[in-house]
């Protein structure tokens, strides 16, 4: 996980106070989150984004795929004759 998390107060870009902050492995981005369960709530939704996109990419592999061998049959019935 690219995120170190620890208990610290904060206070979020809203303005609400927290108690939970993730700081991006890299020192960059910091959030600030009212409790764990929050934490751990955005990175399954994260997660989950991350796995549609997969997903996504898998179908326009293979869509590509399919178009190619289709190009490749026509090309090769058209060699044969």
């Amino acid at each position: 996980m690219p995120y170190n998390k620890r208990r610290q107060d904060c206070t979020n870009k809203s303005g609400e106070k927290g108690t939970f902050v993730t700081i991006k492995k890299d020192g960059g981005k910091r959030q600030c989150w009212k409790s764990e369960e929050a934490f751990n709530r955005s990175v399954a939704a994260r997660h989950a984004r991350e796995a549609d996109e997969t997903v996504e990419s898998t179908e326009e592999e293979q869509l590509t795929e399919k178009i190619l061998r289709q190009i490749i049959r026509q090309a090769l019935i058209e060699a044969a004759k």
